[in-house]
């Protein structure tokens, strides 16, 4: 973690979050069937699909073991009455011990039922509750294999929704049937319906509420009327079936900060909860939480079972560094075109998904989170922390803000399953599988390739970096920095500051061009340079050496292959890390577009290490990758005492026996 004054020098870049409801995306969306999703050639409309998805979650309609619906697949007598029972019994299983087994179509009565019917148990139920009759079947045949009629299903879902018929309650049955009924396409005259028919049917049944008189497509996700009130049907009264409002406080790919996350999600109210997606990008989100209330207490727990969530996406401003004011040393605030923005003692903050600050090393007020600056005028210089701020209420204070700090850096070798990166700010380099690599608008990373990073819960999150290349610079001092500007460029007075330049090989007033200046995330910084490269890398061991005041004649052989080279090169362009250049020693070497020869050493490092086919690992669990041009001294993998060649970028270029 760094000082205080490191970490305010850090903010000039922000982006703002309002939380508002652009566009809204449930769990319902996730589940797709073989036969209904458009790339099988579906007709079903978008609200059909919504009902079927609904009842499928419910468990009342369910979907195939293979993964279809069958929405035209028509229904039978007998899989309709195990529809109404599974409607006012929540978490059913199989009725198969139902405590009466007699019915009216008991076939040594002469009917079609025998004691083994699976299906006798369901029809003993409807006969107890007046669902089923068999009063008026002389023949006694309950015909449970036949298809279900227009009429009867209407009959029986009516019932089961205990809507009584008669001439006392002509209003009520004739609204009933017209809201269940709307974009069925099923009227009493139908001979048999499907399963897409029965779906919109029974989706439309759980939630009648008479008080109501309709049912809307915001009531499959609020389970409340137009004022707000829950509604009285038997999705809430049978199922629980509600809403809350929480907060996505971390993820199991993201844990900020918190220790045992081991499901998708933990939310604010304590509660972990496989949610069917990772939603580690909406860390600080509110979500709509759509479940099975059990107990009917109102709250969510983690033995509720989820049916589907609702998360609103929020609009981003980057507000720039003259928009940021500092509130008597304990708040922060930002301001946009349209609304103002501010870290306050109640305000959630994390720094790449740690909580920010996690001690008094920031010199804050509090450990929680209020941002002291006693000092305003820190905050200059690495510019490319991004502040994330969240809203949930109408008030102007962010409830969480998320802190990322894009480091600039470059990527040293690429395998097929590895990366390694190097910091511009430290000189430290971090080895990812890929795997565990997040990539963000690169789609063929290459050795060489600029970028920004950050490091996050075990994650390496890379993004395409920003580099200017410069033909010919100038060199500018401003308030003691220098800086540098393309002098040949249309805009010559364009100036970029100077703020790091790590293991620099010369001094900046030394260079001529051309060069790549490597930028922050604003590009009104450079945070190093390195001269245009015209050639790759090439590993070589001095044969002989002979310097002057300011030059070296050097004679190589290059340690693949074996070809040898005469070069001259600026001892300012030779990189050692004693100082000293003798015969034997192994180095990297590259020309510039400027025809300039830039040596760095390969220095021997002698350690226990054990060998794969990407990496050597060191002790400690740290890795060290393979450049491309690696060689060894014996076939097979090594393990234990061994002399890595390692350039400054960790890059392994050779090992021998140690």
């Amino acid at each position: 973690m760094r000082t205080i004054k490191s970490l305010l020098a850090a903010i000039m870049t922000v982006v703002m979050i309002v939380c508002m409801s652009v566009s809204a995306f449930a769990a319902y969306e996730e589940i797709i069937y073989d036969d209904v999703h458009d790339m099988y050639g579906a007709t079903l409309s978008e609200v059909n699909l919504h009902y079927i998805r609904f009842v499928d979650k419910l468990g009342i309609i369910t979907a195939h073991n293979n993964g279809s619906f069958d929405p035209s697949g028509k229904l039978t007598r007998g899989e309709a009455l195990k529809i109404a029972y599974r409607m006012l019994h929540y978490g059913y299983d199989e009725l198969a011990d139902y405590e009466s087994t007699a019915t009216s179509f008991d076939e040594l009565e002469g009917g079609d039922l025998a004691d083994t019917s699976m299906i006798l148990p369901y029809v003993a139920w409807g006969e107890d509750y007046q669902l089923v009759s068999g009063e008026y079947v002389p023949e006694k045949k309950f015909e449970a294999d036949r298809f279900i009629s227009g009429e009867e299903f209407i009959t029986l879902i009516t019932k089961t929704c205990g809507i009584a018929t008669g001439e006392d309650n002509a209003s009520e049955y004739e609204e009933f049937q017209t809201i269940i009924l709307e974009g069925s396409e099923v009227d009493a005259s139908v001979e048999s319906i499907n399963r897409e028919q029965a779906a919109i049917i029974v989706a439309r049944a759980m939630l009648y509420d008479a008080n109501v008189g309709t049912v809307d497509s915001e009531m499959f996700s609020s389970f409340r009327d137009f004022d707000g009130n829950l509604l009285n049907c038997l999705a809430t009264n049978i199922y629980g079936c509600n809403i809350t409002t929480l907060t996505i406080r971390a993820t199991e790919n993201r844990p900020m900060n918190y220790e045992g996350v081991t499901k998708e999600v933990l939310l604010s109210n304590g509660v972990q909860t496989d949610i069917g997606a990772d939603l580690s990008e909406f860390v600080g989100y509110n979500i709509d939480v759509i479940y099975l209330d059990k107990d009917h207490s109102g709250t969510f727990t983690e033995d509720e079972e989820l049916i589907t969530y609702q998360i609103a996406s929020p609009i981003v401003n980057k507000v720039p560094l003259t928009e940021i004011s500092v509130n008597s040393f304990s708040s922060l605030s930002g301001t946009s075109t349209s609304s103002t923005y501010a870290i306050y003692s109640n305000t959630m903050l994390y720094l790449n998904d740690d909580i920010w600050p996690l001690g008094d090393v920031y010199n804050l007020t509090k450990a929680v989170s209020v941002v002291n600056f006693k000092t305003p005028t820190l905050i200059t210089g690495r510019p490319n922390l991004e502040l994330t701020f969240i809203q949930h209420g109408t008030a102007e204070n962010a409830d969480v803000v998320l802190a990322t700090e894009w480091i600039p850096g470059k990527l040293m070798t690429v395998t097929d399953n590895y990366i390694s990166v190097y910091s511009y700010y430290d000189g430290s380099v971090h080895v990812y599988d890929d795997n565990d690599i997040v990539f963000k608008g690169i789609a063929n990373p290459q050795s060489g390739d600029y970028v920004n990073f950050y490091l996050a819960s075990g994650k390496l999150h890379l993004s395409a970096g920003t580099v200017e290349e410069m033909e010919k610079i100038a060199v500018t001092t401003v308030n003691g920095i220098d800086g540098i500007r393309d002098s040949a460029a249309e805009n010559p007075t364009k100036y970029y500051a100077h703020s790091f330049v790590n293991k620099p090989t010369m001094k900046i007033k030394e260079v001529v061009g051309p060069v790549v200046a490597v930028l922050d995330s604003t590009r009104t910084t450079y945070l190093a340079y390195e001269e245009k490269k015209a050639t790759e890398d090439v590993a070589v061991e001095i044969l002989d050496i002979t310097a002057n005041a300011n030059t070296a004649k050097v004679k190589v052989r290059a340690i693949d292959g074996g070809k040898e080279s005469d070069l001259t090169v600026d001892l300012a362009r030779i990189s050692s890390k004693d100082g000293v250049i003798d015969k034997g020693d192994l180095y990297t070497y590259y020309v510039t577009a400027g025809e300039k020869v830039v040596m760095e050493e390969i220095a021997p490092v002698k350690t226990v290490a054990i060998e794969t086919k990407d990496y050597f690992i060191l002790d400690g669990g740290r890795k060290v990758l393979k450049t491309e041009g690696y060689i060894s001294d014996t076939e097979g993998l090594k393990s234990g005492e061994v002399v890595l060649y390692m350039d400054a970028y960790d890059g392994v270029w050779a090992s021998y026996e140690a």
